[in-house]
């Protein structure tokens, strides 16, 4: 009797390409290896993400090596300490850091939340929601102004890429619309709208008047796009406010009787006051003498 051979089935590959890699996927290996645990809850609390994608970063680490396989209702194992961090950092693909200049966990996360809300997100709220002082948070210039934060910047939109959407931008447009009399020639719309930048698509002839659509350039879109890329980068310069002083030309001897006449002003309004507090208060009632 011949025995045949079974062939076993092939595995399914379940590498993940690096295009589909998750943004947070950096952070999240940060914080499951500082703090040695890992699940989909605990990840959904500190990135502040939906369960599908917690699940998702989870299989992520996995892949990498740095979390181990589901264990039924136990947890999963951290595979790697953190005397090992710079090694996995690595393979993760992680930014390395030198102590103190590179940006912190919660740095990168507050990045990437402003970064992924689109402007919906403001740098102070996302501060707020990961802990930071409330001091702190009503000024992120702190945080702007980092050197940690200055590198995510460079490295989310190096000056090459800026050049590049700068160019793109340039050229933007949007589609437009607009009525002619039937009387007016088809070459003379042309021109007109050529002489505002506009170019001319498609002429439709109607029963009263003609519909032209055109391509013009998107002057909003180029604007709103290119300030907030030159903000984010620092190009603007900071706004500077002139501090006016009312008594800067006033002699020595003028101060001093603006002094004294403020004094008075107050004395007299203290004086106001403590009346007002004595009519308030309630008179004490007479004892009657005694026979």
């Amino acid at each position: 009797m011949v025995k045949r051979k079974v062939s076993k089935p092939k595995k399914k590959q379940t590498k993940v390409k690096e295009e589909l890699r998750d943004p947070l996927q950096e952070v999240a290996v940060k914080i499951v290896i500082y703090r040695q645990e890992v699940s989909a809850s605990f990840l959904q609390r500190n990135l502040k993400i939906g369960f599908a994608r917690a699940s998702r970063l989870i299989d992520e680490m996995e892949e990498d090596k740095i979390i181990g396989p589901a264990r039924g209702a136990k947890p999963r194992k951290v595979l790697v300490k953190k005397k090992a961090k710079k090694k996995v950092v690595k393979k993760a693909k992680v930014v390395k850091e030198k102590k103190g200049k590179g940006p912190s966990v919660r740095m990168l996360v507050v990045f990437t939340k402003v970064l992924e809300s689109m402007g919906k997100v403001s740098i102070g709220q996302a501060m707020r929601d990961q802990g930071y002082p409330v001091s702190t948070a009503n000024n992120p210039q702190q945080l702007t102004r980092s050197k940690g934060w200055q590198k995510m910047l460079q490295e989310a939109f190096p000056h090459d890429m800026v050049l590049k959407y700068h160019h793109v931008l340039a050229n933007s447009f949007k589609l437009g619309h607009s009525v002619f009399p039937l009387g007016i020639k088809d070459e003379d719309i042309v021109t007109l709208l050529d002489s505002t930048n506009c170019t001319v698509v498609k002429i439709q002839y109607g029963e009263q008047a003609k519909h032209v659509w055109f391509w013009s350039p998107d002057n909003m879109a180029r604007d709103r796009v290119l300030e907030k890329i030159n903000k984010m980068k620092g190009v603007y310069a900071p706004q500077k406010f002139q501090m006016v002083d009312p008594n800067e030309d006033m002699s020595d001897d003028e101060l001093d009787a603006e002094e004294e006449k403020l004094n008075k002003e107050i004395a007299e309004f203290e004086k106001e006051e403590a009346k007002a507090v004595d009519k308030k208060k309630p008179k004490a009632k007479k004892k009657a003498n005694s026979a």
